[in-house]
């Protein structure tokens, strides 16, 4: 199964103000021992793909702050979207220890989930939910996690969380419309497809996979 949400690149990164490089560049240049800006250079690299100059930054915030646990988070993230794991998840647990945010424990379960630790990714994931449950995309996460294990009845109780929060976003309507489609309920697969096409016609997945059904 191919589940929409299942995406280490859907992971959220954290930028105190954003705007373009050339902008972060000169700021970092006048505000030399600013934490902040050097992490928000970092994350506008990490935004054009210069990977070896957004951990540079980062490296550079964490020096001047060690306490800015955005950094520590963003470093952390771009690691483990990098396929290191191990960096990754230390740098990301150093963010927790600093303290603690939704987005901290929701990519930690994510990047547990791409090494198949699914207990422990269950459980950050879990956490994120504690942290803030009125936020969808933890209780997505945790259904991709679920149906992954084969707990299909759990992954859409957690995938039905999501939609009641927000019911306008067409992954979630996606995800649940692939379980059904896997359990052989083929009229809720279709009604799902059908809504994540609606929500997101530009989607070229969607489309094909609505259309299937037509």
């Amino acid at each position: 199964m191919l589940f929409a949400a299942y995406c280490y690149g859907a992971v959220s990164r954290n930028s105190e103000w954003s705007s373009d490089v050339g902008l972060q560049e000169i700021a970092a240049r006048r505000q030399p021992l600013s934490s902040v800006a050097y992490n928000n250079l970092g994350f506008e690299y990490e935004r054009i793909n210069k990977e070896k100059e957004a951990i540079a930054a980062y490296e550079t915030s964490i020096k001047l702050n060690p306490l800015n646990h955005i950094a520590w988070l963003n470093l952390g993230t771009l690691y483990g979207s990098s396929k290191d794991y191990k960096k990754g998840i230390s740098f990301i647990n150093q963010s927790i220890n600093i303290f603690p945010t939704y987005k901290s424990y929701n990519n930690l379960g994510l990047l547990y989930n791409e090494i198949k630790d699914y207990e422990s990714a269950v459980f950050y994931l879990r956490k994120a939910i504690e942290h803030d449950p009125k936020i969808s995309k933890a209780y997505m996460d945790l259904g991709t996690v679920y149906a992954q294990t084969g707990e299909f009845d759990m992954a859409l109780e957690e995938f039905n969380k999501a939609l009641e929060i927000n019911p306008n976003i067409a992954d979630i309507h996606y995800n649940i419309a692939i379980l059904y489609e896997y359990l052989d309920q083929l009229d809720k697969a279709k009604e799902h497809f059908s809504i994540a096409y609606q929500l997101e016609p530009s989607n070229k997945i969607y489309k094909e996979r609505y259309l299937t059904y037509k």
